[in-house]
């Protein structure tokens, strides 16, 4: 049953029937005529299969009609013939013809512009149709719990026009670390640019949350919906709220999902040229092309052809032929149960529910297994007493390798870059093998990937553990008064142990596997994270409504408290093993006094606070349904900031016009519904803090100086321990703050079939913090952060649905949303200048190259180049001159001389500049099909990295779509990619050469489902079972040729790549 049926129940009987007081089930009135009459048993139902209760079903043209009751149910006697017309708010009215049935099943479809639909915004709710500020909600049923991931940032591409989410750009389909990157109307700082995350109130991780646990969620995105969150919602704000109790019997769902993951590896990226004799000839034209000997002799290379089509598994130890993405990538069976009890009295309202994930991960040591608990329990004391506990806590584990993929070499994907086919990863017995060729790269030790990857793993997982309870007390003194106060207590821990030892390497050229590297001596490390966040919330709330006037008004204030706390300790043991032997890493444990042993031990750690208090208020004027006025007032005071700067002062102001209750407005006409709104508002960002890469969380202090240890060397040489200053105090630094002005239009067609919305906005954030150069005479010490740039977002977004029926029993929608977003730096202090370049006038991190003006492929194109160097002798001074096979740039500023001064800007940045996204979907007698679509477009970036390039190197992978296409004497004519050339990086200057279309069109989901009639459940005691089949991921179209375009280019192959995943699920309601 929807949520929305039971918000609506009562209006839907007492609106139509006004004045009547019928029984459910039972006819209010008959027609003046008996003649052709028969009883109809019916029910109506949602489109999830759920009862719709107190629908009204009425005979057109009479005044025959009742009410359904809890279970949906009716019965009406009726004309043979006649037509029924159920409605609610909430849904759209259907017409059903009864043609002589005396048993009907009437699904009624959602009308997403209903007047009565509740939004949850910043510490209430809100009429959607009242709502003047840019606000998108999102259909948690169709948009989201039809995927597969247990990730809600992942579950939201594509779910509201101008929030783009994209997969982490290192960590991808990493199981226990596959966040999406999100952004709200562009990037508007140089700091961390997310938006803020309110789960039931309080600030949170929404991928901390199970998705099945979600109820709604509203995406605040202008100045007028997020100021009341004031110092933190410069970025817009996503608020989570979690299923609660209900009256009435209590209901168990069961909710389980198998699933089969696998890497996404269908982009030329994963070409690899796995034949080990045509690797050795590829890097031996390498090597010609730079005048040098060849790095292997023909006889390998024709021994090695040989035995290319050996099927004897000893001869593939001996000659192996490895393609390490068929080896390294495997089929992940994940497991993820549900199981929740929901219902209450009149008095006690409960939901509980229990979650177990476990995803052993496509790459062999990436495991990750979580358990989860919520529990949301609300108790009215008396009749102006309320009482309420939350309590969501879990318990994860990590395999310790994925947990340390990126430390260390990369273990998780660098390695398999750093290895040729030559190399046996892991015989049938277990051992790891080394370059089987002694004329191969041999001193490349860390070349086995999996060997690479055991160096981190053992038996102690990376737990995480978190609890969050939050208590609440509402008291309602009288009518339209409330007061409420929470406090919400955050607790995190994190504990990683690694005990890290490298593995024997062998070689299987011979006849017997020699070993060619021992095992070496272990070493621990420790690391102890803990997180706690302490909220507490006073907030009263007034609605009264004066003749035409409904006021709404809201005061509160809130105190928050942030702690965290490090600890790490790390020993090595130094001493030399037999061959084969093996350290008990037991016997250097933590006791890093102890001198017996030959090791060398540390132990570091740091603590962090900070503090904020806050004041907030809003009001809400409405007069007649048809004028809207809001006013946000918030301000705070963060420990972050000196007392002379400490205080923000966040205001905005918004109001909407309803045409469509004016008298003048046909609502039989083509719209049912338009309202305009406009908003501005300041909002503003505390981004100080953060890790900086050397353990240590920094710059929560920047208004105060720091001291920490240091040494000393006195005249006569002694070293003595003591304190300098660690940084300068700049006690002027205060907030970011954003100004965002917001203009839209909401309306309602073809009888609330068709709805949609369209925004334009300007949001300019100013005083921008930034870390500037120094002059030399500051000496080493760090320079705080100054309040230094502006960057200005404009942009217009569209959102349209489609709710309707096809006859009876088919209902289907479309919802489809686009938002184009552009960004410029209007203020920048230091001018940033590289590849990835800020600068005025331009948008954040645009890209800044050479052009590429051709590959040099025929004697044509060589006298071409000398032209150039007959009219400016100096064009090749800086850069190296090209030959046939090699990349020509342009001289592009026209001086005569190639070099870093004729890059340009060639792309709008390190965001698209275009995204939108698709959900479609049917259901007919049970049968449900869905499909999610969402994409990027204008982007464009460069791919240039140890994979994709034309300069390998000995003893590296080489792409063999790069390989086939690099210039030839013999292909000099079609060839597509420059010469291979061996350790000249000539060709590898990033030019518009190496710059593809990043654009992309996913197909995020398709689900096909079944729900079993209610009429055959109910024999075995179930209300609802369905089942379905889900693929998510199945189809990207897209131009780029790394491995996925939502991931970064560069060293690319240190990402995760973004699986495909088949889900086999069942939901059991009882």
């Amino acid at each position: 049953m929807s949520a929305l049926a039971l918000v609506g129940a009562f209006i839907c009987s007492t609106s139509m029937f006004a004045g009547t007081k019928p029984a459910a089930g039972s006819a209010i009135a008959e027609s003046t005529s008996q003649q052709g009459k028969i009883t109809v048993k019916g029910k109506v139902i949602d489109q999830n299969g759920a009862p719709v209760i107190q629908a009204s079903v009425l005979q057109k043209g009479t005044t025959s009609g009742t009410v359904t009751d809890f279970d949906g149910n009716f019965v009406l006697a009726v004309d043979g013939d006649a037509t029924l017309e159920v409605s609610c708010i909430g849904y759209l009215t259907q017409a059903v013809v009864v043609n002589n049935r005396d048993n009907i099943i009437i699904t009624l479809a959602e009308d997403a512009m209903s007047l009565e639909e509740t939004v949850v915004v910043g510490y209430a709710t809100q009429k959607k149709a009242n709502l003047t500020g840019a606000v998108s909600t999102i259909n948690v049923e169709k948009d989201i719990n039809r995927r597969s991931t247990n990730t809600i940032s992942n579950l939201l591409a594509g779910a509201a026009p101008g929030l783009v989410a994209t997969a982490n750009n290192s960590s991808g389909s990493r199981p226990g670390a596959n966040s999406a990157s999100l952004r709200i109307r562009g990037t508007g700082t140089t700091n961390d640019a997310s938006p803020l995350v309110v789960v039931d109130g309080n600030v949170s991780s929404m991928d901390d949350v199970n998705p099945t646990d979600v109820e709604n969620i509203s995406i605040l995105k202008d100045a007028a919906s997020s100021a009341i969150y004031g110092s933190r919602a410069a970025n817009g704000v996503i608020l989570i709220t979690t299923k609660k109790g209900k009256s009435g019997a209590p209901t168990v769902t069961y909710n389980g999902k198998y699933s089969l993951e696998r890497a996404n590896t269908d982009a030329d990226y994963f070409n690899i040229e796995s034949n080990y004799a045509t690797y050795m000839e590829y890097m031996n034209d390498a090597r010609a092309n730079r005048g040098l000997s060849p790095y292997f002799s023909q006889g390998k290379i024709d021994e090695w052809r040989s035995h290319e089509k050996d099927t004897d598994p000893k001869s593939k130890l001996r000659w192996p032929n490895t393609d390490w993405t068929k080896v390294y990538f495997r089929t992940a069976r994940v497991q993820d149960h549900t199981i929740s009890l929901q219902g209450g009295t009149d008095n006690v309202r409960y939901y509980v529910s229990g979650n177990f994930y476990d995803n052993p991960g496509v790459i062999k040591w990436t495991d990750y297994q979580k358990i989860s608990f919520r529990s949301n329990i609300e108790v009215d004391v008396t009749k102006f007493l309320t009482m309420g506990l939350n309590i969501s806590a879990f318990r994860s584990e990590m395999d310790p390798n994925s947990s340390t993929a990126s430390t260390g070499g990369d273990a998780i994907s660098w390695g398999a870059a750093a290895g040729s086919p030559g190399i046996v990863l892991v015989s049938p017995d277990g051992r790891y093998g080394e370059y089987n060729n002694p004329e191969d790269n041999t001193g490349q030790r860390n070349a086995n990937a999996f060997r690479r990857m055991n160096f981190y793993k053992h038996d102690i997982p990376d737990v995480t553990m978190s609890a969050i309870p939050r208590f609440s007390v509402k008291v309602t003194p009288f009518k339209g008064f409330e007061i409420e106060g929470t406090y919400t207590y955050n607790y995190k821990d994190n504990e990683i142990e690694q005990v890290l030892q490298d593995m024997d390497l062998w070689n299987f050229y011979p006849e017997e596997p020699v070993r060619t590297l021992k095992t070496v001596a272990v070493y621990n490390r420790k690391w102890w994270y803990k997180y706690t966040y302490q909220t507490a919330d006073l907030v009263a709330r007034y609605n009264k409504e004066i003749g035409n006037l409904k006021l709404n008004a809201i005061a509160g204030t809130s105190g928050e408290f942030w702690q965290y706390r490090f600890n790490a300790a790390r020993k090595y043991n130094d001493e030399s093993l037999a061959p084969g032997e093996h350290n008990d890493y037991r016997l250097i444990e933590w006791d890093v006094m102890n001198t017996s042993r030959n090791f060398n031990a540390n132990i570091r750690g740091n603590r962090q606070e900070w503090a904020m208090r806050s004041y907030f208020a809003r009001l809400n004027l409405n007069w007649a349904d048809k004028y809207l006025f809001e006013a946000n007032f918030r301000a705070d005071g963060s420990s972050k900031f000196s007392p002379e700067h400490r205080w923000g002062y966040f205001p905005s102001f918004s109001a909407g016009w309803l045409i469509s209750e004016e008298p003048f407005f046909n609502k039989g006409g083509l719209f049912n519904f338009l309202k305009l709104r406009a908003s501005w508002g300041s909002l503003g960002n505390n981004v100080l803090g953060g890790y900086d890469g050397r353990w240590n969380w920094s710059g929560l202090y920047e208004w105060q100086t720091v001291f920490g240890a240091a040494n000393y060397v006195l005249n006569n040489g002694t070293t003595i321990g003591g304190m300098s200053q660690n940084n300068i105090a700049n006690n002027k630094i205060t907030w970011e703050r954003t100004t965002v002005t917001n203009v839209g239009v909401d309306f309602g067609a073809f009888d609330g079939r068709l709805t949609g919305n369209a925004e334009v906005y300007d949001k300019l954030t100013d005083g921008i913090l930034l870390s500037l150069p120094a002059s030399l005479t500051i000496g080493t010490v760090g320079v705080p952060k100054q309040n230094a740039a502006v960057v200005d977002n404009r942009g217009f977004e569209v959102q349209m649905r489609w709710n309707d029926m096809i006859g009876e029993d088919v209902t289907y929608w479309i919802s489809a949303n686009a938002a184009y977003n552009k960004n410029k730096v209007i203020d920048f202090a230091t001018p940033s200048v590289g590849t990835y370049s800020i600068k005025e006038g331009e948008p954040i991190n645009y890209l800044y190259i050479y052009e590429a003006d051709r590959i040099l492929k025929t004697p044509d194109d060589i006298a071409y180049r000398d032209r150039i160097i007959a009219s400016n002798p100096n064009m090749f001074s800086s850069l190296q001159k090209p030959e046939l096979g090699d990349i020509l740039y342009k001289d592009m500023n026209g001086d005569g001389v190639l070099n870093a001064d004729d890059r340009v800007k060639k792309s709008n940045g390190n965001q698209p500049s275009w995204s939108y996204g698709l959900s479609l979907g049917a259901e007919w007698k049970g049968f449900d099909l869905s499909m999610i679509i969402n994409g990027v477009a204008n982007w464009k970036d460069v791919l240039c990295d140890v994979v994709w390039r034309s300069t390998p190197a000995w003893g590296y992978t080489l792409n063999r779509t790069i390989a086939q296409g690099a210039w030839t004497a013999e292909n000099a004519e079609t060839a597509t990619f420059p010469r291979l050339l061996m350790g000249d990086g000539r060709n590898e200057q990033l030019s518009t050469f190496w710059m593809y279309n990043r654009s992309y069109l996913r197909l995020r989901n398709v689900q096909l489902g079944y729900t079993l009639p209610e009429t055959l459940t109910r024999k075995f005691f179930v209300s609802r079972l369905r089942f379905y089949l889900s693929l998510d991921n199945t189809l990207t179209i897209t131009k780029w040729p790394g491995m996925d375009p939502e991931l970064a280019q560069g060293r690319a192959v240190q990402n995760h790549p973004i699986n495909k995943v088949t889900t086999f699920g069942v939901t059991i309601t009882l």
